[in-house]
């Protein structure tokens, strides 16, 4: 499991805030950038655009639960906007 997916789990299990988790994230994704991100490390990213920590969000934009929620869809490969897409998916159980 790459570190991407692996901070996106710490995430959704609740073990960091959404405003860490959103820069942290950034963090790797660039650095790791020039390396071949797929699926669902891409997915996790675009999800990551629409957050918005601020209480003047817009209608499409997420708050932390929003953002939590999504992110966790997105590792069970159940997001709808990715849902047709094969990729591998993650047991958060564990």
């Amino acid at each position: 499991m790459n570190k991407m997916v692996a901070y996106a789990i710490s995430f959704v299990k609740g073990e960091i805030d959404a405003e860490t988790y959103y820069q942290g994230f950034l963090d790797l994704y660039y650095a790791e950038k020039a390396a071949n991100i797929n699926y669902p490390e891409q997915a996790i990213f675009c999800v990551n655009e629409v957050y918005n920590p601020n209480d003047d969000r817009l209608d499409y934009e997420l708050d932390e639960t929003g953002l939590r929620k999504q992110i966790k869809q997105v590792l069970e490969g159940k997001h709808p906007l990715y849902a047709d897409i094969d990729y591998p998916t993650v047991d958060l159980t564990q």
